[in-house]
């Protein structure tokens, strides 16, 4: 299952480097600023002011860092989310196994809680090694959520691009830039329905690997149960009498073997050609009878 989900991952990955679309719901939401920012100018007749072509050439290249920034931290991100990951799955178990510690202690059941105890050690480490691998592999490169930097990141670029587009841009050439960037709009909702079909995919892998998780500390669980304390009398047994079934049985069956008997006799009686009488005898072999001994 975790095959599955490293799968579903990889593809969403591929998709967004293909298509240049890291989070795509923000992309969306800045590209849109963009263009209604130079619709505005453009009704307006009214642009930044100009700017020189080395200046331009610099937004040029800070829009390319962030773009190269940006996939880093995608990249980075993946580990993140499968660190995160473990977390919340260990995070889950210890919580069910406190909740069960909580049930079983109201029974007075010491022994099971002792167990219990034991296992909810066992998942606070787990827990807490989740945890300091996820921290330190932030701390490690220098970020605090991955998903916030690139939506930052995503918010200065589009900052970049409209003083880029904009600085440097006579009224009547905004016309052209505001069709290209309509068009890179429209590609980005396209994309929208294909970005959430995998990334549903990975939800659903994630969320079957956490039904496991779940199903396998249940059995942890009933491992450390007493049998006893497993078993519980909810009514006494009662012993039922056959005799009417059998009785039943026995009629239906002396009934079928009387019917079966008459079918038999019936048939043998309507298959059988033996002659019985000198007519019969004659009528069979075509000549007369000439003697016929009497019976004793």
């Amino acid at each position: 299952m975790r095959a599955e989900l490293a799968r579903a991952q990889a593809e969403l990955r591929d998709f967004e480097e293909r298509n240049r679309a890291w989070k795509l719901d923000s992309q969306i939401n800045h590209q849109l600023t963009l263009v209604n920012n130079l619709r505005q100018s453009a009704v307006g007749n009214t642009v930044g002011g100009r700017t020189t072509e080395r200046s331009r050439a610099e937004l040029q290249a800070l829009e390319d860092g962030l773009l190269a920034e940006i996939k880093d931290l995608r990249d980075l991100q993946l580990e993140y989310d499968r660190l995160n990951f473990e977390v919340t799955i260990a995070t889950a178990a210890l919580a069910n196994l406190t909740n069960r510690e909580g049930e079983f202690a109201l029974t007075g059941e010491v022994t099971i809680t002792q167990r219990l105890r034991n296992e909810i050690d066992t998942a606070r480490q787990r827990v807490s090694r989740a945890q300091t691998a996820r921290d330190d592999y932030l701390r490690r490169h220098g970020i605090s959520d991955p998903s916030t930097e690139i939506a930052l990141r995503l918010s200065h670029l589009s900052e970049l691009r409209r003083q880029r587009l904009t600085g440097s841009t006579t009224a009547e050439g905004l016309e052209s830039i505001l069709a290209a960037e309509n068009a890179e709009l429209d590609r980005l909702m396209r994309l929208s329905a294909e970005q959430t079909e995998l990334a549903a995919r990975v939800a659903q892998a994630a969320s079957e690997i956490n039904s496991l998780q779940s199903y396998k500390l249940q059995l942890t669980i009933a491992g450390t149960l007493l049998p006893a304390s497993q078993v519980k009398i909810i009514d006494a047994a009662q012993p039922q009498s056959n005799l009417l079934w059998t009785l039943v049985l026995y009629a239906v069956g002396t009934l079928l073997g009387l019917v079966a008997g008459l079918i038999v006799v019936y048939l043998t009686a309507y298959f059988d050609r033996t002659p019985r009488t000198e007519a019969e005898v004659e009528a069979l072999v075509g000549v007369p009878v000439l003697a016929r001994v009497p019976p004793a």
